[in-house]
């Protein structure tokens, strides 16, 4: 209904959670890349429930709710006190919200320590792999278990969140349950 009256939603309603603000806007003028606002085109199913397409999302994962981060020039304890006070398994490093440098963890900072006992924020930084919102989810899988978290971008391209293998566990576990309850009856 939206495309027939030339508007989408940002960020793309399908690819966000059900409580994520949207703003109603006119299509881009120049289609963009991955991350831009997604315009379906209705066809004569939609109306009788037939085919949409539906899929789990990185934004389905209340990925875009907020970000904490620090910035590159900052204290290693500024950052060790950001992940204890908001109990953090990683915290970003951003020089900008459309730059991000990294991402510091526990592991990562407990190795910096052990090489250079008066390491700073740069020697605990890590490579951070970054995702746009509107990514399947079973795409960043393999990235999920092997670096436990990726930052997410919204559809300006800006970093506005973080995923990590607890919000999966999470969302599977919300999914999960009412189907094995239904089992258990």
């Amino acid at each position: 209904g939206l495309a027939n009256h030339g508007l989408v939603t940002s960020p793309g309603f399908r690819a966000v959670t059900l409580d994520t603000v949207v703003s109603l806007t006119t299509p881009p003028e120049e289609p963009e890349e991955p991350a831009a606002p997604e315009v379906l085109p209705a066809t004569e199913d939609d109306e009788g429930g037939g085919d949409l397409d539906v899929r789990l999302t990185v934004g389905n994962l209340k990925s875009l709710e907020g970000l904490a981060f620090v910035g590159p020039n900052s204290s290693l304890e500024e950052a060790i006190t950001t992940m204890l006070l908001n109990d953090f398994s990683q915290l970003a490093v951003l020089s900008g919200p459309r730059n991000p440098r990294g991402a510091v963890t526990w592991r990562s900072i407990a190795q910096a320590m052990h090489r250079k006992p008066g390491a700073g924020l740069a020697d605990a930084i890590v490579h951070a792999e970054v995702v746009a919102y509107d990514r399947d989810l079973f795409d960043i899988l393999p990235t999920l278990q092997q670096r436990e978290f990726v930052l997410v971008t919204d559809e300006s391209r800006a970093v506005k969140g973080i995923v990590t293998t607890a919000d999966v566990a999470r969302r599977y576990g919300e999914m999960a349950t009412p189907f094995f309850q239904l089992g258990e009856l």
